[in-house]
């Protein structure tokens, strides 16, 4: 769920970017852009870096669902309502990665 809001949200700014490109200049598209950057979906405690601290939040939500005591809907990156491998080998890919 987090990753489609991440891609939905990169559409839109993408659309807006194409509109004030035309409509307001070069500038504003280029802040557009920036705003996109900023959307890192695996760094779960939004701390500006994937670090073990992310790798931490989805071990103590692995193998959870919803309803489950361990569930963290930060943790289910691909929206399956299953914390899995898919998930924790997103947030090992993004490893050291900084907004």
């Amino acid at each position: 769920m987090v990753i489609l809001l991440c891609v939905v949200l990169t559409i839109i700014i993408s659309v807006v970017g194409m509109m004030a490109k035309q409509s307001i200049g070069e500038a504003s598209l280029e802040k557009i852009g920036k705003i996109i950057e900023i959307c890192m979906c695996t760094d779960l405690n939004d701390d500006g870096v994937v670090n073990t601290d992310d790798l931490l939040i989805m071990a103590n939500a692995y193998k959870s669902h919803p309803g489950h005591e361990k569930w963290n809907l930060l943790a289910d990156l691909d929206g399956n309502d299953l914390i899995n491998i898919v998930d924790l080998c997103t947030v090992a890919k993004d490893y050291g990665k900084t907004v």
